[in-house]
């Protein structure tokens, strides 16, 4: 019995360093920022540095983190508009889901910014979106 209660510690102890490792090994690829605030900031300044280098216009963006759920990870998420050409709506795209940071498109809503605008006016696009990751936030302190 004693043999058996040892071994199974073993077990639990190398479940959770593969565990940990498997963590460590995806934390490069969370939104960084360990409150909720920090978090937000960071996703915005993802999304907005993706936008600048796509010659993509934000509009407003609002930004949200639900922390309701009872796990290590807590969602952020960045709803907002945007205008561009069609290659600059692309590469925003592209960049948010290539990123460094494993970000998903929840929603994406394309509209033609002017449609009665003349042939040889450039294109413009709106784009309304909601892109989400992951943080892992700091638990919240007992304020007892």
């Amino acid at each position: 019995m004693a043999r058996t209660t040892a071994d199974s510690r073993g077990v639990l102890h190398d479940s959770l360093d593969a565990r940990y490792a498997r963590y460590l090994a995806l934390a490069p690829h969370l939104v960084p920022g360990t409150t909720a605030a920090a978090a937000q900031a960071a996703m915005a300044g993802l999304i907005t540095s993706a936008a600048r280098r796509s010659d993509v216009a934000i509009g407003t963006i609002q930004l949200g983190v639900d922390t309701s759920a009872r796990n290590a990870f807590a969602h952020v998420t960045v709803s907002g508009d945007a205008t561009g050409d069609v290659r600059g709506i692309a590469t925003f795209l592209a960049a948010v889901e290539r990123g460094p940071v494993a970000l998903v498109v929840r929603r994406l809503a394309l509209l033609q910014a002017d449609p009665a605008a003349p042939r040889d006016h450039a294109e413009a696009l709106h784009v309304d979106f909601t892109i989400a990751g992951l943080a892992t936030l700091s638990p919240r302190r007992s304020t007892r």
